[in-house]
């Protein structure tokens, strides 16, 4: 167990490695495509100064206000008009552990905090001020979404083929493995690394790879039931090396800086929304690097819909996106900027 814990740790750090520091300072030839400008450029309605925080990623927006994490795990941020509230989370034994072993989810009513291969995780209700502690078979992941507060997908390590496959955990039930759903490549999920999302409309999860211009949809039951072409290139330049004396466990690093295709997503109503990475051959140098490029697509129809950019901030790079109603709220490491989105209808 302890060796399936120090291999699970050294996996998940290079994982952060891999898509945060070698994405750095990459020049990316243009794709094989074309993008279809809605407009040159949206500008920001309002931006939110969230000082003395490092931001990392928006886990709720609704009529109450948006919920952000931080670098801490036990500390969120709240956003309700102007009014920002830091949220923390009073358990000191279940975040005994580093920063980057925790995930967080949220919905309308509570907020719920997983840690690495822990036996158990947290239910907050800021509201009603309590903290529930709820016991689960541990297991270790990196990718997590919600249906609701008895219903949860991971994308989990699976030692025995040596990657990750997709899991759910229905209370009380336990934990649930898909059969046929994810490639085996076993190189412990690297090449088919990406971002795992729920549609409440749909009643579909989707994931997004982050090395190729694809995503897939599929059911509570882990059942594909769509694919999705996006917009990109095929950024996979993955190598297997060992790691260890046995030769028995590996592990996957790159070569060369990975370029990332699709950064960052969100999905709202029958929209899926794509933060790229990756140049239109359409498009100038100089116009891509000065701006974030992000393609909004139809789920319903599985269509491309069309693409804007936002502006990009010198060297603060985008830390996530979501959409609520009419508005794109895109956060920077400490401050939160809103823009319009005239592009939505409703249905």
């Amino acid at each position: 167990m302890k060796r399936k814990l120090y291999i699970t740790g050294v996996l998940f750090l290079l994982a952060i490695f891999v898509v945060v520091v070698l994405t750095e300072q990459v020049q990316v030839p243009p794709g094989d495509f074309k993008r279809t400008f809605l407009e040159k450029e949206r500008w920001a309605t309002q931006f939110i100064s969230i000082p003395g925080h490092s931001c990392e990623k928006i886990i709720n927006v609704s009529s109450r206000g948006i919920v952000i994490t931080t670098n801490r795990p036990n500390e969120l941020v709240a956003i309700c008009e102007k009014q920002i509230t830091s949220l923390l989370v009073n358990e000191p034994s279940f975040f005994n552990a580093p920063p980057g072993n925790f995930k967080e989810l949220a919905d309308s009513n509570a907020f719920y905090i997983f840690k690495l291969n822990s036996d158990s995780f947290l239910v907050v209700k800021p509201t009603k001020h309590s903290v529930v502690i709820h016991t689960c078979p541990p297991f270790a992941f990196t990718r997590c979404a919600m249906v609701d507060s008895n219903f949860f997908v991971f994308r989990k390590y699976n030692y025995r083929k040596r990657d990750q496959l997709f899991a759910t955990l229905a209370l009380p039930n336990g934990l649930g493995e898909e059969t046929n759903l994810s490639a085996v490549n076993r190189d412990w999920g690297m090449s088919t690394d990406g971002a795992l999302l729920y549609n409440n409309i749909l009643k579909r999860f989707i994931y997004l790879y982050f090395y190729r211009p694809k995503a897939i949809l599929f059911d509570s039951y882990l059942k594909l039931t769509d694919s999705l072409s996006l917009l990109g290139s095929d950024c996979r330049g993955i190598s297997v090396i060992d790691i260890s004396a046995n030769t028995k466990d590996h592990f996957t690093t790159t070569k060369a800086p990975t370029v990332i295709c699709n950064e960052h997503a969100c999905t709202y109503q029958h929209y899926l929304l794509v933060h790229s990475g990756i140049r239109a051959k359409n498009e100038r140098a100089g116009v891509f690097n000065g701006a974030e490029a992000l393609d909004l697509y139809d789920l319903q129809s599985l269509k491309y819909l069309g693409s804007f950019r936002i502006p990009r901030y010198g060297a603060i790079k985008v830390r996530d996106i979501q959409l609520y109603n009419d508005t794109l709220y895109v956060l920077y490491q400490n401050r939160l900027g809103r823009f319009a989105m005239p592009y939505l209808k409703p249905g």
